[in-house]
Order: structure tokens, then sequence, then C-alpha cells
């Protein structure tokens, strides 16, 4: 009923969740839909970190003008640990008696019916902390710090992570770097939430942002990252490259410096490359190619130098979105993928999209990727375009299907609607994948469905197919996504002709990644390395990147 305020909630009650920057915690959301699916408007309220009693989350939602239906979505948002809901509703004052009015719950909940009864209770011994981040301005002062506090045994926190890394400064007293000028003259602001959170038997972590240089690139332009292009990361931490020497003794040591506090243990933050599209500096050229005999730079942008005959079939990826969806996107493909530049597609091969909205597309692109799935390449895009197909018409075409995009539920299992060697042994299984669809089917094949909605679409255009996944396939949870992803390129390979074969290409790339990544183990080795030199039994842990 447009313009009648409904109420919503759920009764949530969490365990060891940790918020990441920026997160939520425990969120329980409402969200109004017209006849199309489309997202006319949404309410949320989140439950406060570390409810260990059942605690009754609500807020309202008035549903707009052309609302058909609401739905209620509950969710761990930027955290992790665990959460429980119970008892969702969504109620109108004036349709207590009203059928429409009871909400239809998912009979596969993400971890199944929960016995309180049976849960295990806060006993202290082998039970993780119940950690809260806290920022680097939420303890620039004493009274920030007892604040943050107050916060932290309102939520019967046992353990705050604090950021002192910011932007290139230190939240303590130290001779490798300044603290902000915000701190208050003589203050120490790790020391201060040390000995106070200590009085009340809170641990503190510190959490370094490792890799984020922040100000201190002003002075080390050497050690920045660069790209596959020669340029530095144009985000804002400025990175360091993990493999440079004196890059990594200054840290290693910036980190081992909190240990002269009676700190609970040692977090490391951005332990990481920006992107996989680093680091290819003249020192990580240098090293790799003594150790391994190529340079790496061909492996990005001279594949075709390498690649054997068995890696004919060509696989481009072709992310857009912000940062993040650029990173996820390139993580989900992995080392298998040339860089895409539209109009210089070889054929057999397949071009991977993400993240594909009205705003990045433009007629000469789309007209491109026509071109090439027409003459007999293929197109596979990892979630619903947006907006792309009411904009080019040429594109509802390409794909074969049309209609507004909807956003899925988080938690959401395939039906298979099709029999197709793509989804002969798709499983039942959640892929736990929140989505974007395209809600309306044309010369597009459905192979499988989310309920009502389409989850995989094939459609044949001139020589190629385009295989569109009307879900976020690049940041599903489960591992079956990886699974059916390399199926569909095996079967659009077989399509064409060609295999999707591996060869010295495919083991140069591998070897590159895992020397990347040995220099992240190698400056965690250290760190251990200092803790240990130091007498010190503190545990080190890393902390994850937070996905939007």
């Amino acid at each position: 009923r447009p313009g009648e305020a409904y109420t919503f909630g759920a009764w949530v009650k969490t365990e060891k969740v940790a918020v990441g920057k920026d997160g939520l915690g425990a969120l329980v959301e409402a969200i109004a839909h017209d006849d199309a699916d489309r997202v006319l408007g949404t309410a949320k309220t989140a439950c406060v970190v570390g409810t260990t009693d059942w605690t009754l989350c609500e807020a309202t939602l008035t549903a707009p003008e052309a609302a058909s239906h609401l739905t209620i979505r509950m969710q761990l948002c930027k955290a992790s640990g665990t959460a429980w809901f119970d008892d969702a509703f969504i109620r109108s004052p004036s349709a207590a008696s009203d059928q429409r009015a009871k909400p239809k719950t998912s009979p596969k909940p993400t971890l199944g019916a929960f016995d309180p009864a049976a849960s295990r209770q806060r006993t202290g011994a082998g039970v993780e902390p119940r950690t809260i981040r806290v920022r680097a301005e939420d303890y620039l002062s004493p009274e920030q710090a007892d604040a943050a506090l107050a916060r932290a045994k309102s939520a019967q926190a046992d353990a705050l992570i604090c950021d002192v890394h910011p932007d290139g400064r230190l939240m303590f007293p130290s001779a490798l770097l300044p603290m902000p000028r915000v701190v208050p003259q003589g203050h120490d602001p790790l020391g201060y939430l040390v000995e106070q959170a200590h009085k009340e038997s809170i641990q503190v972590i510190p959490a370094f942002s490792v890799f984020a240089l922040g100000r201190l690139a002003a002075d080390h332009p050497d050690w920045e990252v660069v790209s596959a292009d020669g340029k530095l990361s144009d985000d804002w931490r400025r990175w360091a490259c993990p493999a440079k020497t004196e890059a990594r003794g200054f840290l290693v040591s910036m980190v081992l410096d909190a240990l002269r506090y009676d700190v609970d243990g040692i977090a490391l933050d951005d332990l990481r490359y920006p992107d996989a599209d680093y680091c290819y500096c003249d020192f990580c050229r240098a090293r790799f190619r003594r150790e391994y005999g190529i340079d790496p730079l061909d492996i990005a942008q001279n594949p075709d130098k390498l690649r054997s005959r068995s890696e004919a079939f060509r696989v481009y990826l072709l992310p857009f979105g912000s940062e993040r969806q650029v990173r996820s996107a390139k993580q989900f493909v992995g080392g298998m993928a040339d860089r895409a530049k539209l109009g210089d597609l070889k054929r057999p091969g397949v071009l991977v999209c993400s993240d594909l909205s009205a705003s990045d597309a433009s007629a000469e692109m789309v007209e491109a990727m026509a071109s090439y799935v027409r003459e007999g390449g293929h197109l596979v895009l990892l979630d619903g375009p947006v907006g792309v197909g009411d904009k080019f018409p040429k594109f509802r075409e390409l794909v074969g299907a049309a209609g507004n995009c909807r956003w899925l539920p988080v938690d959401v299992s395939f039906r298979r609607d099709a029999d197709h060697p793509l989804v002969a042994d798709l499983p039942d299984a959640s892929f736990g994948a929140a989505g974007r669809s395209l809600t309306s089917p044309a010369t597009a094949t459905v192979l499988a469905s989310f309920g009502h909605v389409p989850a995989i679409l094939l459609n044949k255009h001139g020589n190629g197919h385009v295989v569109v996944f009307n879900f976020e396939m690049h940041k599903a949870s489960s591992a079956a996504s990886q699974a059916l992803f390399t199926k569909t390129l095996e079967w659009l390979a077989k399509q064409s002709g060609a295999k999707l074969g591996k060869g010295k290409l495919h083991a140069a790339r591998q070897a590159w990644d895992k020397w990347r990544a040995d220099q992240l183990a190698d400056f965690v080795a250290k760190v251990r390395e200092g803790v240990k030199k130091a007498r010190r039994d503190v545990p080190i842990f890393t902390l994850p990147s937070p996905e939007p």
C-alpha cells in the first residue's frame, strides 16, 4: 500500500563480530520494489556489535508510490563473525490480518535453524575475543579515548583493534614517523588507550596499514609501486612496493616499534598490492627476471611473446567499476586473462567483462563487442549490466535480454531451467552472492534461475556466444562459482574448435603471482622474527580488506 508506513525488523544476536571500516555490523534492511522489481526505496537498522542476548532491531519504511512489494534482507555488512536473525517481520498497522504482510522466508537460511539453548555460551575459556575496530580519529585525545572505551564496555567488547598508522603517521611517539598534528601536546594516544583499556580488562591490538605509505610517499617516491603502464598508483594511500628491501625494513621496524607498549597482539592491515596490476618497478622486474628468466612486463603487455600453441584460445578481461570492483574481478579471473584492448581482440577467444554500466559504455564499445562476437569471439558478463541495454539497443540484441536490473538477496540458490552442458552439474548449494539481473530474456536461453529471475543466460549472436551471469559472479562466496566460470570458458573454447590450454604463458603467470605473494609472506615472516627477538608472546594476524 503506497504511502503507508511499514514496521520491519528481526531479533538479532551476534558473536565474535569484528566490524571493518565504515561497516554496519548486523544489518536488517527493508527494500521497496515495483512490479518490474526495480528498487524504489530502502530503510535499514543495525544491531550494536557485541549483543550476546537476543535484541529486537526494528525501523520504519514508508512505501513509495508505485511500490508493489517489500522484501527484508539480513546480513553482516563489512564485518566478520557470526550473526543470528530470528522472527523477521514486516507489518502495517492497517494490515494486521492481511496475508500479504506475512514475510516469505528462505527455505535455506545461511546457517540453518538456530537453537539458542544449544548455542555456545561465553565462558571466556577457548572463546575468541569480541573485537571492535577503533579508528585513529576516535582516540586522538584522552576524552575521545574514554568515550571509545565507554562504547566498548557497553558492547561488552573483549578487545579493541585500533588504527595506529593513519596516512603515514603513527598514533604513538616514535623516531620513525610523526604523530598527527591534531594530537594534544604531550599526549600519547596508544599509551593512554592501552593503560585505560587494561584497567577494564579490555585488550588492545594496534592495526597497521602496512603498505599504505600515505604522506610518507612524498619523502620516498622510489618506494612506491609501479603499474604495468609505468604509472604510480593514483590511490590516495600511496602504496609501497613489498619487495624493496629499504621500504620493507622501514615498515617492519615501524610495526615492531609498537612492542614498546603492553599490547595484546599485532594486526597487519592492507597487507597487499593495490591490485593485480602491480608492481612492475625496475627492482621487481630485475629480480623476477634474474630468478625466472622472464620479464614480468611481457606477461602483462606482450603475452603472445610467451604464448604456446596449447594456449591459442585467449581470455581477455575488461573490468569496470570502482577500484575494489576491478580488483575483485582480477582476483576472480586470476592469471588466465590477457589485458583487453577493444578493437584488437583476437580469435579464438572470449572477452570477460565485470560491473559494466551505462556510464561506462559507449556506442563504439558496444559495436566493438558485437563485432567481436559476430565474427566468432565470445562474451562473458560476470554480472548483469546496469542500464546498458536501455541506452544502446544494439547491446540488447547482443545479450538477447532486456529489462531493468534488480538487486537479488545475498543468499540465493540456482534452479536449472534448460538441459545444457554448462549447467549439467550446477550445484544446488547457494553461491552466496548478491546480483544485478536482467529480468526480460528475448532471444537468450535461460539456463538457470533464482526463483523467477534469470540467473544464467546464453545467447547466440552471429558466429559467437554471449553468457550472462545475472549476479555478481566474481564476488560469490562459494568455490562452485570458480568451477562454473572455468567450465564456461572450456565450453566456449570447444565451440571455437579450441581448448582452454595451459602452457608457458600460464606457467609464467602462476610464477609471477606466487612471486608477488611471496613478498607479502616474507614481510610477515620478518615481523614474526622481530617479535620473537623481542621475546614478546603476542599473536600476529592480518585483517581482511573490507568488501562493499
